[in-house]
């Protein structure tokens, strides 16, 4: 999926509903997860779902995933930093 810098509206098109968006450690870094990519590239600043739920970066705290699993057929707001491509 194409995304550009800023935010984007996405659906979860995955047909195995419960695919978790991160997997985070004890210390909340994030080991694993569909999202990890965007991650690790430094892109991807904030996903929303249609509930307000969040997963974002809080300072001293590390990510936080208030969304835990993404749900097929469900959209989803993303905000990154620049242009990139997320492959599910």
């Amino acid at each position: 999926v194409e995304l550009s810098e800023g935010w984007n509206i996405i659906g979860y098109p995955v047909n195995d509903t419960g695919q978790p968006a991160l997997i985070l450690d004890d210390q909340n870094t994030v080991v694993g997860g569909i999202l990890k990519p965007l991650i690790d590239s430094e892109v991807l600043i904030k996903v929303q779902d249609e509930t307000g739920a969040a997963i974002e970066q809080i300072p001293v705290i590390g990510w936080v995933d208030g969304i835990v699993n993404m749900i097929n057929g469900k959209g989803y707001r993303i905000k990154i930093s620049q242009d990139t491509i997320l492959e599910y």
